[in-house]
């Protein structure tokens, strides 16, 4: 249909605006250098217009800082600064050599802005004085060499944004102004901080502004597949969205965030390995984190913006084993999380893992279910499990630690560290049931041994140590009475001693543990009033060539958390370092043999170093 003859339904009325000026062309036109001029001026400004309209200013192509034999250079690339116009630099252009100590600075800032110059050509008919001598501009970039700026890491990326030569009525300069040309309005473009040392003189962490696109959607030619980035109505709640043609071609949501920060998938999610890895690859020769294998699901921090101090969740996100400093650092993990369904299944829900809430004597209990399924008459029930385990960076295995079957077994393979109180549940007086028997039995001989410990006590003294005689201090030293099951606990203190009184005559289990060390298990006999003293060592576990390991305590037998390990190798001068966990412990691997010095460092202790080598378990005390 055709407005235009619907003149009592359209109105149009004029921009106050004096609009985009273009030269209209005519035959037998006289052409004056005024036409051709504003020509050019009428393209160049819808350009520079187009270059921050439909895009950010930034760099949009190379322009790194190199650091060759020669020097520091900038590489060739492309750069848009606020004003639309193009910084060119078409060969590696070198830093001053001298312009630390012109400067007197340390740290130097490198710009890179819009110039402008008058040029000549060889032409017939030309002079070469006058104002008119000159028949060409060139457009040109520039390098500004500063001392750095002091901002901080929060702020630096805004400061990179924010040009001091550029006035604040131009931050953020929009597309509907008239670029300038005059390269006396500035706009520098930064392209990173330089440093007066050897190693690393590069600042890798500099925040470079790049380009950027402008829009909603991102849509292919074929209409198959789109990208929304942001929202422009409010009532649209998306702020990222991924959208894929359907088999009859309309276009369906895969994956979305919110504005709330919820991310949504819709669809079976597959993570693969790439194509390029190879199934026997050795993943012990992987040692940056950006070697992992692409085929895992990994969880990283999610840190609150706001957070406060007393609720903080600081629920740890475990860093692989033989991390380097470099690597990945334990942090916060809250990213995995799982609903509740508004009821409980009313059906069984095999292979899952949900949550659910289910009411037991007018209590509201709430479960986390990992659900396994169970075959029936089909199979074997012990061969459905639900496992978890370990993995063996050494030997590249999986080792099952906990083990729950479909038939209601639990397997549990290792040691059974009880921290807290381990409950049987009621017995009935039933005289065919052995437990009944053996609860009787039982508590006989524990009235028994109260007679005896009563009549005359015992008691056991320990003095805990390492091979090399250092008093451990925090070790645990756990007597338990064979017949009865009468059981004492109790720690040492910082001369590495212990006293367990109160005990029954007869053999005893004795355990020793300690953070970083084996357990020392043995059997000890007591007569009845007797005080026996031992001398007990405590080993450091075995551990494989090419591994360092150990912990961290101050004088009293404290583990020490985030001490920093400094290990250099005594033959080659390289440093690596790491980090003490909330255990205390740290651990080097993939080293070659060799005499390696440790040094280590913690806030508010006198370092230390020794020298240690490849396949040794090491345990370090720091003094105030």
């Amino acid at each position: 249909m055709d407005r235009r003859g619907e003149e009592t339904s359209v109105m149009t009325t004029s921009i106050v605006d004096p609009g985009a000026t273009r030269v209209r062309f005519r035959e037998r036109q006289l052409l004056r250098a005024a036409d051709l001029e504003a020509e050019q001026s009428y393209l160049i400004t819808s350009r520079r217009r187009h270059n921050i309209g439909a895009h950010g200013w930034g760099i949009v192509s190379g322009l790194e800082l190199a650091k060759t034999v020669d020097g520091i250079f900038v590489q060739p690339g492309l750069a848009i600064d606020g004003y639309g116009r193009e910084l060119v630099v078409s060969t590696p252009v070198l830093v001053p050599p001298d312009a630390f100590t012109t400067l007197k600075r340390n740290k130097l800032d490198v710009w890179l802005f819009y110039d402008l110059v008058e040029m000549n050509v060889p032409q017939r008919g030309n002079w070469d004085c006058g104002p008119g001598r000159n028949l060409r501009k060139r457009e040109r970039a520039s390098l500004r060499i500063t001392g750095a700026a002091k901002v901080s890491t929060n702020n630096g990326a805004e400061a990179s944004r924010t040009p001091p030569e550029v006035p604040g009525s131009d931050l953020p300069f929009p597309p509907f102004r008239t670029p300038p040309d005059d390269p006396a309005r500035e706009w520098p473009v930064y392209l990173g901080t330089i440093r007066r040392r050897k190693k690393r003189p590069i600042n890798r962490k500099s925040p470079r502004p790049y380009a950027s696109l402008t829009g909603e959607v991102v849509t292919t030619v074929s209409q198959t597949a789109s990208i929304q980035v942001g929202n422009e109505l409010a009532s649209d709640s998306r702020r990222f969205a991924i959208n894929i043609a359907d088999a009859d071609g309309k276009l369906i949501e895969r994956m979305a965030v919110d504005r709330d920060g919820n991310t949504i998938i819709n669809g079976n999610t597959t993570i693969r390995k790439r194509a390029e890895e190879a199934p026997g690859e050795d993943l012990k020769k992987r040692t940056a984190a950006s070697d992992l294998p692409s085929g895992q699901l990994r969880l990283r921090e999610n840190i609150d913006p706001n957070p406060a101090a007393e609720t903080r969740d600081t629920e740890p996100l475990c860093a692989r084993s033989g991390a380097t400093a470099t690597e990945e650092k334990p942090a916060t993990a809250r990213m995995l999380q799982f609903r509740s369904l508004a009821t409980e299944p009313v059906a069984a829900q095999p292979w899952s893992i949900y949550r659910t809430s289910i009411t037991q004597d007018k209590t509201t209990i709430r479960q986390l279910r990992f659900e396994i399924g169970h075959p029936g008459d089909k199979g074997d029930p012990k061969l459905s499990r639900l496992v978890v385990g370990t993995h063996s960076g050494t030997t590249n295995s999986f080792f099952p630690r906990v083990t729950v079957a479909a038939d209601r077994t639990v397997t549990i393979d290792g040691n059974l560290d009880i921290r807290g109180e381990l409950g049987q549940g009621p017995i009935l007086a039933d005289a065919s049931d052995p437990g009944f028997a053996a609860l009787v039995a039982n508590e006989w001989v524990k009235g028994a041994v109260m007679g005896q410990v009563t009549a005359s006590p015992a008691a056991f003294a320990a003095t805990v140590e390492d091979a090399g005689e250092t008093a451990i201090g925090g070790a645990v030293v756990d007597i338990q009475h064979i017949a009865s099951g009468l059981r004492s606990r109790v720690v040492t203190n910082t001369k590495g001693e212990s006293l367990n009184s109160g005990l029954a005559e007869g053999e005893h289990t004795l355990q020793v543990t300690a953070p970083g060390f084996e357990p020392n298990l043995q059997r000890i006999t007591l007569a009845a009033g007797e005080t026996k003293h031992l001398r007990i060592t405590m080993r450091f576990p075995p551990t494989s060539s090419g591994i360092i390991q150990g912990f961290v305590t101050d004088s009293s037998g404290d583990l020490v958390e985030g001490a920093t390990i400094d290990l250099r190798n005594t033959s080659t001068g390289k440093v690596i370092s790491a980090t003490t966990n909330d255990e205390g412990t740290f651990r080097f691997v993939g080293l070659t043999p060799g005499s390696y010095e440790i040094t280590v460092k913690g806030a508010g202790f006198t370092p230390i170093s020794k020298t240690v080598s490849p396949g040794e378990t090491v345990r370090i005390v720091l003094s105030p």
